[in-house]
């Protein structure tokens, strides 16, 4: 459990840092951007609002990196390919979830979809998936452990 909130919490710092850089070196600020993630929800209107809508764009960002986190845990417990290979299974599933979000996500939401980019997946490989294969595998238990076993 510990690995998978530690995989979410970095997830979550990684990637906002990568979006702030990213889009900041093009002037839109960090409020701009944690209210592009508040349009998933809210649409438009998001743009409208204050601080509180960009706080909850930073609610909404990290719930989806501790959702990814979760994902990979449960993946990790379930698979011994995971297990064995940490690193390169979040890069993958970093690879999956960057295609899950643009293909899937984004069109369900009020947002308007971006475009594919490769650095944007570069970055979910090495700054969502990674660390969350790593940190997982770091705190979690080896192996699933049925609740039969532990009585």
């Amino acid at each position: 459990m510990k690995g998978l909130l530690l995989g979410g919490l970095a997830a979550g710092i990684f990637d906002s840092s990568y979006a702030f850089t990213r889009w900041g070196l093009r002037g839109v600020s960090p409020k701009q951007i944690l209210h592009k993630v508040a349009s998933g929800l809210l649409g438009p209107e998001a743009f409208k609002g204050g601080a509180t809508t960009a706080v909850l764009g930073m609610f909404l960002h990290f719930t989806i990196a501790f959702l990814a986190s979760t994902g990979f845990y449960f993946l990790y417990r379930l698979f011994t390919l995971v297990r064995r290979w940490p690193l390169l299974a979040g890069a993958l599933y970093g690879g999956f979830f960057y295609f899950l979000m643009i293909d899937l996500v984004v069109p369900l939401s009020r947002t308007k979809a971006g475009a594919f980019a490769w650095i944007d997946l570069l970055g979910h490989i090495v700054l969502i998936g990674m660390p969350i294969g790593f940190l997982v595998s770091r705190y979690s238990a080896p192996k699933w452990v049925p609740s039969a076993v532990l009585k």
